[in-house]
């Protein structure tokens, strides 16, 4: 069965509150040459993402995208309250010392401060990557099944066009029949 090089998959599920979705988009190319767009959390597990997805496309250029989305509104980044508040009493300090007049809102300021938010480093347990790697399967199976589908087309097309060369008439240099 004749297999297209351009494909596009796409799995969507939730996890632990997560909604992930996985995107996976190959066109033709000698050899792999995939890219990854993968949340900074999971970056640990991309070497097993590029092999996994190396080992079912061989070829192409590939794109493959994850995407999360927090459903229950919980983030992992936090507002580092003891370092905002010391901001805040060293521009107040300063602005006294100074005669320069306070801002209304100081939180726009204080909140792009370094260290002023800060990420909880978590991990990935082993069901929540058992979960996602289902998902890259269901988006490399669907692509796969896109690729089928195209190469299908692009079969019918080159077995059509090579009947009608068949049935086509040949003429020699002076126009009359030579082959039917």
């Amino acid at each position: 069965m004749l297999k297209s090089m351009t494909g596009y998959g796409k799995a969507v599920n939730e996890v632990k509150n997560k909604r992930i979705t996985i995107e996976i988009k190959s066109l033709n190319s000698k050899q792999l040459d995939m890219s990854t767009r993968i949340p900074g959390f999971y970056k640990e597990k991309e070497l097993p993402i590029r092999t996994r997805v190396s080992s079912v496309l061989n070829r192409g250029k590939v794109d493959f995208s994850m995407y999360i989305e927090t459903l229950n509104g919980e983030t992992g980044t936090i507002i580092n309250t003891p370092v905002v508040l010391s901001y805040y009493e060293q521009l107040r300090n300063l602005a006294a010392q100074n005669n320069i007049n306070e801002p209304e809102d100081y939180f726009a300021t204080l909140l792009k401060l370094p260290e002023s938010l800060k990420t909880e480093i978590q991990e990935i347990d082993e069901e929540e990557w058992n979960s996602i790697f289902l998902i890259i399967e269901d988006a490399l199976q669907q692509l796969n099944a896109f690729r089928d589908q195209e190469g299908a087309v692009l079969a019918k097309d080159i077995e059509e066009r090579v009947a009608n060369m068949g049935e086509a008439e040949l003429q020699d240099f002076n126009g009359s029949e030579c082959y039917k």
